[in-house]
């Protein structure tokens, strides 16, 4: 299957860099970003506390 979009759902400082990678890495992809208004932005020194502590790499390649 072709996926042209990408929804990107929580905002904060992972949320923007993953954004900014993607599109980086797939420049010809429509990636959107949803952030609520009511939930402050993460502070970046603890951007990847929970990522990390997961497993999940914190960097992406194509």
């Amino acid at each position: 299957m072709k996926t042209n979009n990408i929804v990107i759902v929580g905002g904060g400082s992972s949320g923007w860099m993953t954004a900014a990678t993607l599109l980086s890495q797939f420049p010809n992809k429509k990636i959107t970003l949803v952030e609520s208004p009511k939930i402050p932005t993460v502070a970046p020194g603890n951007a990847d506390e929970g990522i990390s502590s997961s497993g999940t790499p914190l960097a992406f390649t194509s």
